[in-house]
């Protein structure tokens, strides 16, 4: 019976937010408002973009790297002191720890590729 109540009260909350989004949904939409600027990106517009963007990624890289080296050293820690069974759980933390780490660095690294083959497009 539990479940039964559990099942309809999601479905009535799921129900709501449909009602909520429809009109948001069936928005009409006229082509003709849209009207681009055949106006290509200057090199300052590039510049300016680059300029912004190159701090930005250079920061979370740095960041991302700092707490990653942190994190790291506390679970080093942690496995050192720690009995066979808390090591068994460390290890299984370290695997989702890896992952996020390469991927911090492998995508500021693509970001930044990016931003250099967009620099030297004429």
């Amino acid at each position: 019976m539990k479940k039964a109540k559990m099942v309809a009260t999601i479905l009535g909350i799921v129900n709501v937010l449909l009602l909520l989004i429809n009109p948001i949904v069936n928005a009409t939409i006229n082509p003709n408002d849209y009207n681009p600027s055949s106006k290509q990106p200057s090199v300052e517009d590039v510049n300016k973009i680059v300029g912004l963007a190159n701090p930005i990624i250079g920061t979370i890289k740095v960041v991302g790297i700092v707490i990653a080296v942190i994190t790291m050293a506390i679970i080093g820690l942690k496995y050192m002191t720690g009995s066979v069974e808390e090591k068994a759980e460390y290890k299984k933390t370290m695997i989702p720890y890896l992952i996020g780490v390469v991927l911090v660095v492998a995508i500021t690294q693509f970001l930044g590729i990016i931003i250099q083959i967009v620099v030297n497009v004429k």
